[in-house]
C-alpha cells in the first residue's frame, strides 16, 4: 500500500486544504497586545457596556419600594456597588460620587454639595466630608454645560482649569437629569491616567447617571437656567475646615434654635456655603494674580 492509499487499498483523494476563516477583533475593544501607558499602567481593554442585570435591579426597586427615602437609598447603593465591581474589578482605585444642587439663592444655585460616595482604596469606602463643588470643578462644568466632561492628568492644559481630588488621575462626570431638568452630577474618579479615554467607558458613566435619575423625586430636579455656580475653595482646604467645625456647628445650631439635627444640618450647610463662596472668590483672585505675575517674569 502506497503513501497515497488508505487502509482499504483505494487511492486517497487529496482535496484542497480548507481556508481558515479570519476572525476580526476590533482593536478598540480587544487589541492583540495590551496597551501600556507611559507610567506603566496597563490600559483597561475589557470594559463593556452597562450590564443588563443592574437595569433590572433598578427598575425592580423603582416599581416596588414604596417609601421615597428608602427607594432613593436602595437605588443609589445598587448602582454604586455595581460601578465599583464593573469598572474596578481589579481594585486599582475608583471612587463614585453624587453631588446634588444646593438650594437656590435669590440669584440662582451657587454650588453642588457631595452627598453620597463609595470608593475602593486609596479612597475611603464612604463619604466623610460633604465638600462644595463650584464653577472651578469638573462637576460644576458638567452641570453648567449640560454634557459629559472628562479630565486626565496627561492633559496639562486642563489641569489648572478644574479642582483635582487628592488621588485622582482621571475623572468623568455627567449630569443626573430628567426631562431637561437637573438634580445633580455623577462623578467617577480613577487612580489610573487615561481611564476614560475609551468611548465605551464614558458611555457607561452616562448610562449610570441616567439610571441614577430614577432614585430622585420630581421636585429635586431644577432648570439648568437656575445654575449660577461660584468658585469654591480647593477640596483639601474644605475637608480640613469641615472636619474641624461641621459637627460642633450642628450641635450649636440644635441648641440655639431648638430644632432637629436634620434641620440644623440644612442651616449649617447653607451658612458654610456662603462662607466658602467668599473664601473661594478670594483664593481665585490670589491664584489669578500669581499666574499673571509668573507670566510677566
Amino acid at each position: 500500500m502506497g503513501p497515497g492509499d488508505d487502509s482499504s487499498g483505494q487511492p486517497r483523494r487529496r482535496g484542497r486544504p480548507k481556508k481558515q476563516k479570519k476572525v476580526f477583533v476590533p482593536t478598540q475593544e480587544k487589541p492583540e497586545h495590551p496597551v501600556v501607558a507611559e507610567n506603566g499602567y496597563q490600559e483597561r481593554t475589557d470594559l463593556t457596556g452597562v450590564h443588563e442585570d443592574i437595569y433590572r435591579r433598578v427598575v425592580e426597586l423603582f416599581t416596588t419600594v414604596i417609601d421615597d427615602d428608602a427607594r432613593q437609598w436602595q437605588i443609589t447603593q445598587a448602582i454604586f456597588e455595581h460601578v465599583l465591581l464593573h469598572l474596578d474589578a481589579e481594585r486599582r482605585g475608583l471612587a463614585i460620587t453624587y453631588a446634588k444642587l444646593m438650594p437656590a439663592r435669590e440669584d440662582g444655585v451657587h454650588s453642588l454639595v457631595e452627598v453620597t460616595m463609595r470608593g475602593n482604596y486609596p479612597w475611603t469606602f464612604a463619604l466623610e466630608n460633604h465638600t462644595y463643588l463650584g464653577s472651578t470643578t469638573l462637576a460644576g462644568n458638567t452641570a453648567m454645560l449640560d454634557r459629559l466632561q472628562t479630565w486626565d492628568n496627561f492633559s496639562e492644559s486642563e489641569r489648572s482649569q478644574v479642582e483635582i481630588d487628592e488621588f485622582e488621575r482621571s475623572a468623568c462626570a455627567y449630569p443626573v437629569k430628567r426631562a431637561g431638568r437637573v438634580a445633580g452630577v455623577l462623578i467617577i474618579s480613577s487612580t489610573q491616567p487615561r481611564f476614560f479615554t475609551r468611548p465605551m467607558t464614558c458611555q457607561a458613566v452616562i448610562e449610570y447617571a441616567q439610571l441614577l435619575s430614577l432614585a430622585f423625586r420630581e421636585h429635586e430636579f431644577h432648570p439648568f437656567s437656575l445654575l449660577n455656580l461660584r468658585p469654591m475653595p480647593n477640596l483639601k482646604w474644605q475637608r480640613a475646615e469641615i472636619s474641624h467645625s461641621y459637627v460642633n456647628r450642628i450641635i450649636a445650631c440644635v441648641r440655639q434654635k431648638g430644632i432637629s439635627r436634620q434641620e440644623a444640618e440644612l442651616f449649617v450647610r447653607r451658612d458654610m456655603e456662603a462662607e466658602f463662596e467668599e473664601i473661594g472668590q478670594l483664593h481665585l483672585q490670589q491664584r489669578l494674580s500669581h499666574e499673571e505675575r509668573s507670566e510677566q517674569k
